[in-house]
């Protein structure tokens, strides 16, 4: 069968068809992705809509909370919470003087200090000694409570204790003479520069 066989109504109808499935080619091959992307944009658009919303919302919060954080600043300055000191190694200098010093009152030894690199942290430096002491653990439980409760704020971390028992003539130990070995950080915070 050839087209030339085909009554008129036929070939319209045929032509019809041909036109029919044209078009669905069309539609399915340049129109549905144009359509497609368009929906994907007009979603990517809503989301990064909604992303800004959610920004203005936290930028809107930003005076109130430099407010804030001005006036926690201001009451670690005026409680005396940080070390109100010109640099960082006059702040060590204090904390060791200080740590010193009540190892010596609470009746340890002071095996040795370190000043750690001071480092930023939000705003403030972060000063910090490595102390090594001995004596007993009376005496260590008496530092630790004086450096935590002491104004401005020390903070201990790292604790490292070892226990060793004292020895006395021929061997024998001594139970009275139970020493400890510790090792811990000290830091002091002092203001950053502004």
């Amino acid at each position: 069968m050839t087209l030339e066989n085909l009554q008129p109504r036929e070939r319209r109808a045929l032509a019809l068809g041909i036109l029919l499935l044209v078009l669905v080619a069309v539609g399915v091959g340049v129109v549905k992705p144009v359509v497609d992307r368009y929906r994907l944009y007009h979603d990517a658009v809503a989301d990064l809509g909604f992303r800004l919303e959610r920004l203005a919302q936290v930028a809107a919060q930003g005076p109130a909370l430099d407010e804030r954080v001005a006036d926690l600043t201001e009451t670690v300055r005026s409680a005396g919470l940080a070390v109100e000191r010109e640099t960082p190694a006059l702040a060590a200098a204090d904390l060791q003087r200080r740590l010193g010093e009540v190892v010596a009152d609470k009746g340890g030894n002071v095996r040795s200090t370190l000043v750690m690199a001071p480092q930023e942290e939000e705003g403030f430096v972060r000063v910090a000694v490595r102390m090594q002491m001995s004596g007993d653990s009376e005496v260590l439980a008496e530092v630790l409570e004086a450096v935590e409760s002491a104004r401005p704020l020390i903070f201990v971390d790292n604790v490292r204790i070892q226990g060793r028992r004292g020895v006395v003539r021929r061997g024998t130990p001594d139970p009275g003479a139970e020493q400890v070995e510790a090792q811990f950080d000290a830091m002091v915070f002092m203001r950053g520069g502004e």
